[in-house]
């Protein structure tokens, strides 16, 4: 029940998630600098802590490229319109950018033997589990071998790290057809492990897929928040023969979990290729374009459809921007109940204003959450805050500083010190 106690969502659990990006009601998730004061405002106020994400002593684990099975069938089914554009209205699956959940060691005497030890325990309530959301302990070792007939959501835990992605169009009747899968987009591809789970009743779509001889790559270099996105198609064509292809260029704003936020951009073009040859078309997404869209988002979604008249293929992209860091300096005697300075600066790179900004430093062992507001960072204008704090522990201690905004969240900055008792 672990799991479940954490979330909100089951009998006013400790936390209260927000995966949108309206977080007036509460406190943006991304501004807490760790789980002590989200525990001790629960502890105070008896309420859920809006908003929050809270982390446990445990060892955390991170996925990138994680599946979301949202009807349990173990596959990751993402619905085309006709032309190959994403059917997001009927879209149920996603794939999330990353996602994270904690892995506990323990005794499973309820399970075979070698089936202990570390198991999953995931508390962000995506799907329910005997009525509650939760999910887990899900043996890790069952996992990796396919083993998902074994208590406790194993299924849903194994379709995270092992799915198939399976795309299908929709025709004017309606009609679903798989028309591609991916097998080795989401996990890697060990045919033993997924094998051995078919055993225990993994739906993996065995269709006749028609062949092609087209495909497609899209590339596009890693920029910063606030510069022009250069995105750049490469059609394929392996035929012996010159091909005309239709392409259309689909854009839009995402959450981390692979939610479209808002549509960006629609782009549609027609291009020959030559037999057995490439040939690329590049698209220029400005930063005007893209910034009003975006606000506290740092993700871009582009999925390229090329259709011919017998062929349909498809390409995605994701970009996730990068962004400023906090500079964190420390001064002073790094000694147990020596008083020691932090001096955390920012300036603002953007031609943009950063709003309502929330500056927080914390540190196990050396300061309790601090936290100072600062209305207005003008572009190019700097911020200074200089802070005493006295350690309490010896070791080496790490202190993290987080800075939000209504515009711009997650700027971090950490420094590390080794105090001496």
């Amino acid at each position: 029940m672990g799991s479940a106690m954490i979330n909100a969502q089951d009998e006013n659990g400790v936390c209260v998630g927000n995966w949108s990006d309206d977080y007036s009601k509460g406190r943006p998730p991304t501004s807490w600098t760790g789980s002590v004061q989200i525990l001790l405002q629960y502890a105070q106020t008896g309420l859920p802590v809006s908003f929050a994400h809270l982390g446990i002593p445990a060892r955390p684990v991170t996925n990138f490229v994680s599946a979301h099975d949202n009807n349990g069938n173990l596959k990751t089914d993402l619905l085309c319109l006709s032309d190959g554009s994403p059917d997001t209205a009927n879209t149920r699956d996603s794939i999330w950018n990353y996602h994270c959940w904690n892995e506990v060691f323990i005794r499973r005497d309820d399970l075979p033997p070698g089936l202990g030890g570390w198991q999953a325990v995931d508390a962000t309530p995506q799907e329910t589990s005997d009525g509650y959301f939760r999910c887990g302990p899900a043996s890790i070792v069952g996992t990796k071998e396919g083993l998902i007939c074994h208590p406790y959501d194993a299924r849903f835990v194994f379709a995270e790290v092992n799915s198939d992605v399976v795309f299908f169009k929709r025709d004017r009747y309606g009609t679903l057809t798989p028309y591609r899968v991916e097998r080795d987009y989401i996990g890697k591809a060990d045919s033993r492990t997924m094998d051995r789970a078919e055993g225990f009743g993994v739906e993996r779509d065995h269709s006749e897929l028609p062949e092609t001889t087209l495909s497609i790559t899209i590339t596009a270099s890693q920029v910063s928040l606030g510069q022009d996105v250069n995105l750049q198609m490469e059609f394929h064509n392996q035929s012996d023969v010159p091909t005309t292809i239709q392409a259309n260029l689909a854009g839009s704003v995402i959450f981390y979990t692979g939610v479209r936020a808002s549509h960006l951009k629609y782009h549609s073009f027609t291009i020959t290729v030559p037999a057995n040859e490439m040939k690329s078309e590049t698209v220029k997404i400005t930063a005007d374009e893209y910034m009003p869209y975006l606000g506290t988002l740092l993700c871009l979604h582009f999925i390229v459809t090329g259709q011919t008249e017998d062929e349909l293929v498809t390409a995605i992209k994701v970009l996730e921007f990068q962004i400023p860091t906090l500079t964190v300096t420390l001064s002073g005697l790094p000694k147990v109940q020596q008083e020691m300075f932090a001096d955390v600066t920012f300036t603002n790179p953007f031609n943009f204003a950063l709003k309502a900004c929330r500056l927080s430093m914390e540190g196990a062992g050396l300061m309790s959450e601090k936290t100072r507001f600062f209305g207005v960072i003008e572009p190019q204008a700097s911020i200074s805050w200089k802070e005493s704090f006295v350690p309490r522990l010896a070791g080496n201690r790490c202190l993290v500083a987080v800075m939000d905004s209504s515009n711009l969240c997650e700027v971090r900055g950490v420094v590390w010190v080794d105090i001496t008792p």
